[in-house]
């Protein structure tokens, strides 16, 4: 039963650390696109303060903030990915533990009720190889 087991905790313990590595990955990715839009809002701003053409600058602030919800949204979604894996791993564990208290409980010694059979000897098939006669001196 174990090892019944032990090849799905696997397979899913596989998938939780290359989910986690996506998580990381789309969380650096989302907080570089953070400051990247941050550093175009405040550019655009300088720019229109200072009275320069700012309209490709306005409109790359606007991609920059729209790559930055899209980078939000991957985060997000990573983040669901690994708590449904993780969540799936908890209920494998958790079936996992419940046959493994019924097969304890089966085959408990100490809740078995145990039946008393006599066994009678019989005088056939009975084999003699050594007779001997000790005796001792006192």
């Amino acid at each position: 039963m174990r090892e019944k087991y032990a090849s799905a905790l696997k397979r899913l313990d596989e998938r939780i650390r290359r989910a986690q590595m996506v998580l990381e990955e789309q969380q650096a990715q989302a907080k570089g696109q953070k400051y990247q839009a941050a550093v175009s809002i405040g550019e655009t701003l300088l720019a229109s303060f200072l009275r320069r053409k700012s309209s490709s600058r306005a409109t790359r602030a606007t991609r920059e903030i729209a790559r930055t919800m899209k980078e939000s949204r991957d985060r997000k979604n990573a983040e669901a990915n690994l708590k449904a894996l993780q969540q799936e791993r908890a209920k494998l564990e958790e079936r996992f533990q419940s046959e493994v208290n019924k097969v304890e409980t089966k085959t408990n010694p100490l809740t078995e009720t145990l039946e008393n059979i006599i066994i009678r000897p019989a005088k056939t098939n009975i084999l003699v190889r050594l007779v001997a006669l000790v005796w001792t001196t006192r």
